[in-house]
């Protein structure tokens, strides 16, 4: 159980039992994306400023302004890279299971479905980095109409996967004693 972690939609007798959301050696690709682009303008302003082949009599008030404006893209950029990351959570509680997709400040996407509705549960870890590091994709899948559930790229997806099943078998055996 997750102690002091509530959520919107929560009724008051559920419990949150896990929060996840993607491992963060994910974020790797658009940190380093985010380095290397705050670098450009440096490499092109010391060709294009310093004495050469390739030189511009530029002033540097020029320079100042457009490396500054380049940097505001950069940021903003890795910002909304990580709020994506950080508002992107899969919640299960004692009665369901929540995936909250995060796509920009002004686009989400909540779903959920009751533990009775899960059919199925597989995990899958591909690759030496996901193996190496113990991260991976759980697969829901859902009875009737109900999409199917994609946790991408969690922690020990494997535990995960038992632990969730240990849920639903819980709920089922709750439900067929009510």
């Amino acid at each position: 159980m997750q102690a002091g972690v509530h959520f919107e939609s929560q009724s008051p007798d559920e419990e949150v039992v896990y929060v996840f959301r993607a491992h963060p050696i994910t974020n790797i690709r658009w940190i380093i994306g985010g380095i290397l682009f705050s670098l450009i303008p440096l490499i092109v302003a010391i060709i294009l400023v310093f004495p050469g082949p390739y030189s511009l009599p530029i002033k540097n008030a020029s320079i100042l302004a457009v490396l500054l404006v380049w940097w505001l893209f950069v940021v903003g950029f890795m910002f909304r890279e990580f709020l994506v990351w950080f508002f992107n959570l899969y919640i299960i509680t004692n009665k369901r299971i929540v995936d909250i997709d995060y796509f920009s400040l002004f686009s989400k996407q909540v779903s959920e479905t009751p533990l009775d509705n899960i059919q199925d549960i597989t995990h899958k870890e591909v690759g030496l980095l996901q193996n190496w590091l113990d991260f991976g994709n759980v697969f829901i899948q859902t009875a009737g109409a109900t999409s199917n559930f994609e946790f991408h790229n969690i922690p020990n997806p494997d535990g995960v996967q038992k632990d969730l099943m240990d849920l639903v078998r819980k709920s089922r055996r709750l439900h067929e004693h009510a």
